[in-house]
């Protein structure tokens, strides 16, 4: 059973605003953290679907609402194909696990992070 995140009704911050620095960051609710992330994200990869080849370089930004869902996936980088893929593993891993989210000023707040990626092919 997976777990869910349930913030107390004073536990939570102004619903819209996003934080880009937290007190506490958010993290994925698995054994291994973010090395859990990067494993499943390489797994579910499939570069038949990347049309070149040398290396390539995206940056992957989202945010981890307060439920511990993640929304607002997007990659830009240097290669279409590259940004798209990265876009879709990204959703599919996250579609089956939450996170837990930032804090600032001891309430769960919406968080955007970064994650940049390279890859050679």
């Amino acid at each position: 059973k997976q777990d869910t995140i349930k913030p107390k009704k004073e536990q939570i911050s102004n619903l819209d605003e996003v934080f880009e620095k937290t007190d506490t960051p958010a993290e994925p609710l698995t054994k291994n953290g973010m090395t859990d992330i990067r494993r499943l994200f390489l797994k579910e990869f499939d570069p038949i679907k990347i049309d070149t080849n040398g290396s390539l370089t995206t940056e992957l930004s989202y945010i981890v609402e307060i439920d511990g869902t993640i929304s607002e996936i997007k990659a830009i980088g240097n290669s279409g194909a590259f940004n798209k893929e990265t876009e879709r593993v990204f959703k599919k891993i996250n579609s089956k696990l939450k996170w837990k989210p930032g804090i600032v000023n001891n309430e769960f707040v919406r968080s955007k992070y970064r994650f940049p990626i390279a890859m050679s092919f």
